[in-house]
């Protein structure tokens, strides 16, 4: 699998079976020269990743120190609501010399913010399911829509996961152009989050959920 060029953009590592995540922490640090003393493992307390967590660790992070940081969070997925948005913060102000690695079994407890600023990893189809070229392309789409995005490599799915989380992303795109882009945005969010409670609760296949998002945008578009 090919690695990171970029160190210190945070990693989404999406998998299910705990080596496949340790080999890739493994190489990753042979290959970017992080060192077992500059790694940092948070584990849920209990059940739960908990905004103290966060509180303790932005206090860590404020002390200036000569080697970059390896920050590792396992099961991020239980992270609360309140952990996420004040490692979001973390994430905007002090990632210069840290590396944030979040590992979830599953996609869907993550904010949409915290994914549209990470690189979302799939280990067990070993691909880049989400970067920050997604973000181009999905920009791109919106602007000028056609049929033709309907074979671009970002909008082909293999799974319920990888769907989820691309339209999550839409979403999170939809939003931070809403205010200056077209009308017809609003409209087009509450059909997006539409098109995921069909995926979620009737077992919509995932590459057409997606297929009838690009097809729904470009309708849309020409209203």
């Amino acid at each position: 699998m090919q690695l990171l060029r970029r160190p210190m953009f945070p990693i989404i590592l999406l998998a299910h079976n705990p080596s496949t995540f340790d080999s890739f922490i493994k190489d990753f640090q042979s290959q970017h020269g992080f060192y077992d003393l500059q790694k940092q493992i948070i584990l849920p307390e209990k059940t739960t990743i908990t905004i103290g967590q966060i509180r303790n660790l932005k206090k860590e992070l404020s002390i200036t120190t000569s080697k970059p940081r390896l920050i590792i969070f396992q099961q991020f997925e239980k992270a609360t609501i309140e952990a996420q948005n004040a490692l979001l913060k973390v994430l905007e102000d002090l990632n210069t010399n840290n590396q944030f690695i979040m590992y979830v079994n599953h996609i869907g407890a993550i904010l949409p913010t915290i994914i549209s600023r990470s690189k979302v990893i799939d280990l067990v189809e070993e691909k880049t399911i989400y970067d920050e070229q997604t973000v181009t392309i999905i920009t791109q789409f919106l602007e000028q829509p056609s049929v033709s995005y309907l074979s671009n490599a970002v909008f082909s799915i293999t799974t319920k996961e990888q769907a989820t989380l691309l339209l999550t992303i839409c979403i999170e795109v939809l939003r931070e152009h809403m205010k200056d882009q077209m009308q017809h945005y609003p409209s087009l969010i509450k059909k997006t989050f539409d098109l995921l409670y069909k995926l979620e609760h009737n077992n919509l296949s995932p590459q057409l959920t997606v297929d009838n998002w690009i097809l729904l945008v470009i309708k849309t578009s020409k209203k």
